[in-house]
């Protein structure tokens, strides 16, 4: 028999402190797996700047990449709206027969029980787990809870977990992409960066990204420099691709693998140097290093992704924009042939 913990929201986007309840959860409740279950359609409030249930996904999956014991879930994306959470439960045991059950809330869900559909059903099912929001102290949190609580009569109390204070909210991170800030340590770096890929949650920020009084490279120009650049420090598989007319917040890609963290950086370190230099132009913001897994340089107009081969295979961007035309540069050399193995 396993022990599953249910965590779900529109994770719009997930964020630390979802990772931080979830691995609190894990932790102290010695669970088998986290399912974290972004909602298709909740049914008590509209998303806000929805990017769509399929992305809200693909963020959580990039949420829990590398976390030992929690996945991301689309139980609920494969069923008819709206997300009921007795319905995903209802589901999660009839699929998962002798399993202990876990919902794992914080505070303010938990207050809010009474609220959703069937309450009295959702404690049959699971064991309930919360945390205390941060601003919060802790008698007065569990106060709060126990009452609401209270009406249904459950069989346990429910477990309160420990959990250091993360003021991280979904929509403070939506705010900061907004005004084109860096998320810091709100988010994961894997989820930064593809927000930042997919162009998520900028609405009508504008942007320069020059620095001095040289004149300004348009989109197309100035991939045309990046890839030069990083064929300079003998980037492979360079590739551009043409956004204009298929998404508003920046003009083109532009994707080349290196193969190793080091060459990773070699051609991050170039592509910056040779546009500062020649061109007076440098980057809103950098993410991926040290580890050079996937390198992401926002120039606002080009945005690069600089991959290592299996990292490039398992996020696929050229698929993801298999619409956009790819733009060939004769002029440069072929580099050598990379052979993963």
């Amino acid at each position: 028999m396993a022990r599953l913990g249910i965590l779900g929201g529109t994770f719009n986007p997930p964020h630390n402190a979802h990772l931080g309840l979830a691995r609190a959860a894990r932790d102290q409740l010695d669970l088998d797996r986290v399912l974290m279950i972004p909602a298709h359609v909740p049914p008590h409030k509209p998303v806000e700047d929805e990017p769509g249930a399929e992305v809200r996904y693909e963020l959580c999956v990039a949420a829990c990449d590398g976390e030992q014991g929690i996945e991301a879930s689309r139980i609920e994306l494969d069923r008819d709206p709206p997300s009921f959470m007795v319905d995903t439960l209802e589901q999660i045991a009839a699929e998962n027969p002798g399993d202990e059950l876990f919902l794992v809330l914080g505070e303010d869900a938990a207050a809010a029980l009474a609220s959703w559909k069937n309450p009295e059903r959702i404690i049959e099912l699971t064991t309930l787990a919360w945390a205390a929001r941060p601003d919060h102290v802790v008698p007065e949190a569990e106060e709060r809870v126990l009452s609401a609580l209270e009406p249904f009569g459950p069989t346990q109390t429910p477990i309160r977990l420990e959990m250091a204070p993360d003021s991280a909210s979904s929509t403070q991170v939506r705010e900061l992409c907004q005004q084109g800030a860096s998320l810091g340590d709100l988010v994961p770096g894997s989820v930064e960066k593809l927000i930042l890929a997919r162009g998520l949650y900028r609405g009508v920020l504008q942007m320069s990204s020059t620095t001095s009084s040289n004149p300004v490279l348009d989109g197309p120009a100035m991939a045309a420099e990046i890839v030069r650049f990083a064929h300079d420090k003998k980037a492979v598989d360079v590739l551009e691709l043409d956004l204009r007319g298929i998404v508003d917040y920046t003009d083109g890609f532009v994707i080349a693998t290196a193969r190793s963290d080091r060459q990773a950086k070699a051609i991050h370190d170039g592509i910056l140097a040779g546009m500062k230099k020649e061109h007076g132009i440098s980057a809103r913001r950098i993410e991926g290093l040290p580890e050079g897994r996937w390198v992401l340089i926002d120039f606002i107009d080009v945005v690069v992704h600089i991959f290592q081969a299996e990292a490039r295979e398992l996020y696929r961007l050229e698929k993801l924009w298999g619409d956009a035309p790819k733009v060939k540069h004769e002029d440069l050399p072929e580099p050598p042939a990379f052979n993963a193995q």
